[in-house]
């Protein structure tokens, strides 16, 4: 997503973007050029996914290994990566009540 306009109107709706850094890098864009970083910094709901873990992943827990080089890569905190999981949980299916269990009410 290269638009800075379409960008920010990602940002003021609050729509859920899910990215994977790792299957992306093996696909057509290495890590250094992904655009997660920029997304997430500029405060877009972005996520971390999996794309067909058994061809791009090297651990049993493949979303684990997204947060872990997403973290080495981008430098990112604890809290970085606490506010990317419950990005998660917002963009994700699950009814209201379920989702207000794992992260609480919240506006």
């Amino acid at each position: 997503m290269q638009s800075i306009a379409l960008q920010y109107l990602y940002m003021v709706d609050q729509v859920g973007v899910a990215v994977s850094p790792i299957s992306n890098n093996f696909l057509f864009m290495y890590l250094e050029r992904n655009p997660f970083f920029k997304l997430f910094s500029r405060g877009l709901n972005v996520s971390l996914s999996t794309d067909d873990p058994l061809l791009f992943h090297l651990s049993d827990d493949a979303l684990l290994e997204e947060y872990s080089i997403a973290r080495a890569i981008w430098h990112l905190s604890i809290t970085d990566l606490c506010e990317i999981a419950y990005n998660s949980v917002r963009q994700c299916g699950f009814d209201r009540a379920f989702k207000q269990e794992w992260i609480g009410s919240t506006p």
